[in-house]
């Protein structure tokens, strides 16, 4: 009885490799993690402050070329995206990249309005309800995306979500000559080398993110969820 129990056993079990899942392989370090999510709080506060202090003040020609082309990349979804795919990929787990990925993009949004009130006296109400509530959605996406450096079909697909955001973001650079656009295509490669650590998932990442993104381009995807905040 017991031997045919453990040849079922053997026949239904899925090896490892298949898999969706994502591990982790050290025990989780309340400490580290605390320092870990403080120093995203503290790049975000950073960050904010920057991205308004190249922000071209009026009138925007007076600018210099490096000035507009920081501004480009830092007021652009890109860097945003990278950047927060980081911060939940290299979580302990995901409850704390459902936790440390938004306070990091409220703490950015935070010390840029602040900045740019205080400095400006520039202030939007419904602009910044608008990005508050976006911020606050990651705390789903920092969920999710935590899988992605992971093994199996969910890895894959939690990766290629981000990939895709930024192949969509980068296609449209042929229409308005943004070349700081361009730097979405790094930023997806860059996010599928560091998230994907064999060649196959890379792949797999890269095609599933390819397609997405021309999916999202033809919806357009950026128009209609944030045409009203830019």
């Amino acid at each position: 009885m017991s031997q045919s129990y453990s040849k079922a056993v053997i026949r239904v079990s899925v090896p490892a490799e298949k898999q969706a899942t994502r591990q982790r392989v050290e025990p989780f370090n309340r400490q580290r993690e605390v320092i870990y999510g403080l120093a995203w709080i503290a790049a975000g506060l950073l960050l904010g402050v920057f991205s308004k202090f190249v922000d071209p003040p009026p009138p925007a020609w007076a600018a210099s070329g490096l000035q507009t082309f920081i501004s480009d990349i830092t007021s652009g979804f890109g860097i945003w995206i990278l950047l927060g795919t980081i911060v939940s990929v290299y979580a302990q787990r995901p409850g704390s990249a459902a936790l440390v990925t938004p306070l990091f993009f409220f703490a950015m949004l935070l010390s840029y309005y602040t900045f740019s009130l205080y400095f400006y006296h520039f202030y939007i109400g419904y602009v910044v309800r608008g990005w508050s509530i976006m911020a606050l959605l990651t705390i789903v996406a920092g969920y999710f995306v935590w899988y992605a450096k992971g093994e199996g079909l969910l890895s894959i697909v939690c990766a290629a979500v981000p990939v895709g955001l930024l192949v969509a973001h980068a296609l449209p650079t042929y229409s308005n000559y943004k070349l700081s656009y361009l730097l979405d295509l790094v930023f997806a490669l860059v996010l599928i080398l560091v998230v994907q650590r064999e060649t196959k998932p890379r792949l797999q990442t890269a095609v599933i993110g390819i397609l997405l993104g021309g999916l999202l381009t033809l919806i357009p995807f950026y128009s209609i969820v944030f045409g009203a905040l830019l």
